[in-house]
């Protein structure tokens, strides 16, 4: 039984013989071909075995035949079988994968060449881009060189818009002042016709009429060389003065009004935020409560607030006191133009109609800012001075007995604006001469100046007492009573303001002719 092992090449075990014939099998056949290879061959292998252990048997027992030989040969020629299968599978293995591996290059040569055509044409889509992007560039600052062009064109259109409003403006104003004069001219040419007719009448007695004249004349200057007139007859020039009033204030009460109405509705709101401020101050600083105060937007007349609160009243009225100069010295440009032209030419809004009076003298007003904007900055310091001097004398003029002092001071500079504005004066300049031109009629004015005040307060005096007496059911029953009342005495106060107002440039015009 020992004589066995030998056969096998060094009597290995079964499971190890197994190995090495599976071992023997390439790896490139799939898993399943593999199994199927390595069951022949240990099938075939324990055939082998099998026969062999029986031809040992019979060589043991005096067999013709020697064991080692065929054993041997049976070993090898299974090993040559397995060897050539195993290269038969491996060339048809090389062969699968040569294909492969030629269909591979070439599905790879594929894609390189459209990989190479897509990066052309990327490169190609690049360089487009870039020139569109240049082309965008030159375009785009094309664009913002139109645009800043469109911009100046568009401010050059504006500009030429208010121009040509401008214009037409001025043209509307030329427009009315030319039909006014051809109405002026019609009215004068008739006028001119029917002096003539009287001319031709009045010829005849003209001979007759000569010495009495001559006469006339000789008396008028004995009367003149016995003394100032001004001085001996200052009710003539209070009587000059308010006839001089009436036709101002007549002849183009539409613009005269207008303008008072707008400066004063400037001042109350300037006097409104005045005030509001100084009761803001007064609560900040002086620790007042609202409830003491009363209505914000208005002084408070509540005796409790002390000295303090009256201190703080006057520094904002120092404060304001330049703003409402400003509006004053407008308003006073105003009037000197409007009245200085009806004072000259004689002719105003009288006679073409209520409607059209008003707008005709709204236009003229509007028509005339051009001129009042230019004056301004060179009188604003005449009337700042005015009103150094008049505002105190006013406060002072309250106690009465001392209006012998201080009129006579008010009305030396009532004419300073005037002056400032028609001889082209600055300063204390202007105050001087205004001295110099009122000293000799500064009694006769001081007498319209004083009724015109006195007529203001009797104004406002009757219409509150007028409205205090009036029975409660009025109000609620007959409201036209108590609004009649209130409009008519708002009527008579504007007209005092305007104859006030108005003053000056008459005064200024009576001295001038005299």
């Amino acid at each position: 039984m020992n004589s066995r092992a030998p056969l096998f090449g060094g009597g290995g075990s079964r499971q190890q013989q197994q190995v090495s014939v599976a071992s023997s099998v390439p790896p490139s056949v799939n898993q399943s071909e593999r199994d199927d290879e390595y069951g022949s061959l240990v099938e075939e292998d324990l055939r082998k075995r099998h026969y062999c252990r029986s031809i040992g048997r019979q060589g043991t027992n005096g067999s013709r035949v020697p064991f080692l030989v065929v054993s041997m040969g049976l070993f090898a020629g299974s090993l040559v079988h397995v060897a050539m299968r195993a290269i038969r599978r491996l060339k048809k293995d090389k062969e699968s994968l040569a294909g492969e591996l030629l269909e591979v290059k070439g599905t790879l040569k594929e894609r390189e060449a459209q990989v190479t055509q897509l990066s052309e044409e990327l490169k190609g889509k690049e360089r487009a881009l870039h020139a569109k992007d240049g082309e965008m560039k030159c375009k785009e600052d094309e664009l913002h060189q139109t645009v800043l062009e469109l911009k100046a064109k568009t401010e050059e259109l504006r500009r030429q818009e208010r121009n040509l409003e401008q214009l037409k403006g001025e043209l509307g104003v030329s427009r009315s002042t030319i039909s006014m004069v051809e109405r002026e001219l019609e009215a004068t040419k008739r006028l001119l016709a029917s002096y003539q007719g009287q001319l031709d009448q009045a010829h005849v007695l003209r001979e007759s009429k000569r010495m009495n004249m001559s006469h006339d004349l000789t008396s008028m200057c004995m009367a003149a060389s016995s003394g100032d007139v001004g001085e001996q007859r200052w009710w003539h020039v209070s009587r000059d003065v308010f006839v001089g009033l009436y036709h101002v204030v007549r002849k183009n009460l539409a613009s005269l009004a207008f303008v008072f109405l707008a400066t004063e509705s400037i001042n109350f709101v300037l006097n409104r935020v005045f005030h509001r401020l100084t009761n803001e101050a007064a609560m900040g600083v002086l620790g007042c409560s609202p409830d003491v105060i009363g209505n914000l937007w208005w002084l408070s007349q509540n005796p409790n607030l002390g000295n303090a609160y009256q201190l703080l009243t006057g520094l904002v009225f120092a404060l304001a006191f330049p703003c409402s100069v400003l509006v004053k010295t407008i308003q006073s440009v105003y009037f000197f133009f409007i009245s200085s032209e009806i004072m000259g030419e004689a002719s105003g809004e009288v006679g073409s109609g209520v409607m059209p009076g008003i707008k005709a003298g709204i236009e003229r007003a509007r028509s005339m800012w051009p001129r009042v904007k230019e004056m301004v900055p060179h009188v604003v310091a005449v009337e700042f001075l005015v009103s150094l001097v008049v505002v105190p004398l006013q406060f002072v003029s309250l106690l009465v007995f001392t209006l012998p002092f201080t009129l006579p001071i008010i009305m030396s500079v009532h004419v300073a604006l005037p002056v400032a504005l028609a001889e082209h004066l600055r300063g204390w300049d202007a105050v001087k001469r205004s001295r110099e031109l009122m000293k000799p009629i500064q009694w006769g004015a001081s007498i319209p100046f004083v009724c015109i005040i006195i007529c203001q307060r009797l104004i406002q005096v009757s219409k509150e007492k007028l409205v205090a007496i009036l029975p409660v059911r009025f109000y609620y029953e007959l409201l036209e009573i108590p609004l009649a009342i209130l409009a008519l005495g708002f009527a008579a106060s504007v007209m005092a303001s305007l104859a006030r107002q108005s003053l000056p440039v008459v005064c200024y015009t009576f001295v001038t002719k005299e």
